[in-house]
């Protein structure tokens, strides 16, 4: 796996600077890789850690949409459309386009390349502060957690993504790069197990860039957060009792998380974030990436803004639904008679404004959502009901004559099935555009041939033809470069390419 990270001290006492190498190689001495300096002082060893947090402000959908994880996964589902005005030769578009058309081909590299760019920065930071001994104690334990958090963050989407994929636990190169495929059981298991220590490692409050001091700012990930991850987790896993009462925790820690409207749940560092990236830039580039990319202008999509709301999306909102109401969590923008809607979860587009918005990482909608589906397949279907009417409260338009009861709450005296398929549905309405959600959603719950089947033929761009579904589609493909290049990989891609 090519990739090449490197841990040095910049002027700024920032490091990492990534390119296109192997995982499994360095590309470095050891003794490069394990800076002594670096993780010999407290200020140094922050800051090396700090910069991976601005790294990641730009990983969902960074300045360039067409490296945007998210992004690519929500074209490959049903929540998005395309912009079909383009001219076939712009850059990035066909491959993007690959996407949002279920294409993708083993060229298609940017989402393994972008989340091994992390693991392999947390490897190396991992061992190194594991061997760092003149560290303050804090310190160490606090970053610690920091970077087994992010690990378990990126392999979490690298096995829902790819499927069974290397676990390199290593920053030593030549141990990387005796590994092949792990199954996907056994990279879980090293995901619960990175969470479980992280949350003992990690402060329970947010701590500032000294990590000495609380802040207001959620940009740091505290216990909570892997509290949040780990109860994802052990969704993912079929473990359900886990997940019930870790989402309960983060639910139930009122002191820190609670619900505020839907316009203020995406405001820099509301009641809802768990865990957000702040933007670093300036100008047009001080809130987030997500508003500029999404956020149409009076011209409708373009090169600029590729991506709208898909009929399939908009037509799942119900009526009374602020979600679905331009207003709230979408907009619109007419053009010579067509109307297409956008998300406006986030409110700041390519204008010069203040920061007033970070990119969400963990919310705390979503714990409401993993324990209503726990409890459903725990059969507590009166309690799942409770979880996903908190959420449909919030969402509710208030009643008037015409709509006496718009949103009408979910029963609790549904059937196990009715209950589940609730609770995606409600999952659908809720978590649209955010960190491809809604493509891991319909692989888990076995509905992604049914809905796909119908999706993909509709997916044409200018003179291009419709595809039919295959269900090999719903993992991508490890690029083939990786493939070439190591040993272990060869003849093990992924079914279907």
């Amino acid at each position: 796996m090519k990739l090449k990270i490197s841990l040095t001290i910049l002027t700024s006492l920032i490091l990492i600077s990534s390119a296109c190498k192997k995982l499994t190689d360095g590309g470095l001495p050891k003794s490069l890789l394990t800076d002594e300096k670096t993780f010999a002082e407290d200020a140094t060893a922050i800051a090396a850690i700090t910069n991976t947090y601005a790294t990641i402000s730009g990983m969902n959908i960074p300045a360039d949409p067409f490296k945007s994880i998210g992004l690519r996964a929500g074209l490959s589902a049903d929540e998005l459309s395309f912009f079909n005005g383009y001219p076939p030769s712009t850059s990035g578009f066909d491959d993007l386009l690959k996407y949002y058309q279920n294409s993708v081909t083993p060229a298609n590299a940017t989402p393994w390349i972008q989340l091994y760019s992390f693991v392999y920065n947390a490897n190396v930071a991992i061992n190194s502060l594991n061997s760092a001994t003149t560290l303050s104690p804090g310190v160490k334990q606090q970053l610690l957690g920091e970077m087994k958090f992010i690990r378990a963050y990126m392999y979490f989407y690298l096995v829902n993504l790819y499927g069974d994929v290397p676990l390199a636990l290593s920053g030593d190169y030549t141990v990387n790069q005796q590994i092949g495929r792990s199954p996907r059981a056994q990279v879980y298991q090293q995901i619960v197990q990175d969470l479980t220590e992280a949350q003992t490692d990690l402060s329970d409050s947010y701590v500032d860039g000294t990590l000495l001091s609380g802040t207001t700012e959620r940009v740091r990930p505290n216990k909570w957060a892997a509290t949040a991850l780990l109860a994802r987790t052990y969704l993912y896993t079929g473990e359900y009792e886990k997940a019930e009462t870790q989402a309960g925790m983060v639910i139930d820690h009122t002191s820190l998380y609670s619900l505020p409207a839907l316009n203020d749940a995406f405001l820099k560092n509301s009641r809802e974030t768990i865990w957000s990236t702040q933007p670093v830039g300036t100008l047009t580039l001080a809130n987030t990436a997500e508003g500029r990319t999404f956020i149409l202008t009076a011209s409708g999509p373009s090169t600029a803004n590729p991506v709208y709301l898909s009929n399939q999306q908009l037509s799942a909102f119900s009526a009374g639904d602020l979600r679905g109401t331009v207003g709230y969590w979408i907009g619109s923008v007419t053009v010579s008679g067509a109307t297409y809607f956008y998300p406006t979860k986030y409110k700041i587009g390519s204008v010069s404004a203040a920061t007033a918005e970070y990119s969400m990482m963990l919310r705390l909608a979503e714990q409401y959502l993993i324990r209503a589906e726990a409890r459903a397949k725990l059969g507590k279907i009166a309690a799942a009901a409770e979880d996903l009417n908190v959420l449909r409260t919030r969402a509710r338009a208030a009643e008037t004559t015409a709509l006496p009861n718009p949103l009408p709450p979910i029963s609790g005296s549904l059937s196990p099935a009715d209950i589940l398929t609730a609770v995606m549905k409600e999952r659908q309405l809720e978590l649209f555009t955010e960190w491809g959600h809604r493509w891991l959603d319909l692989r888990r719950a076995g509905t992604i041939d049914a809905v796909m089947t119908i999706v993909t033929p509709l997916k044409v761009i200018s003179t291009s033809t419709p595809n039919n579904w295959n269900n090999a589609y719903s993992l991508y493909p490890i690029p083939q470069a990786e493939i070439d290049r190591s040993p272990l990989l060869n003849g093990h891609q992924n079914p279907g390419y």
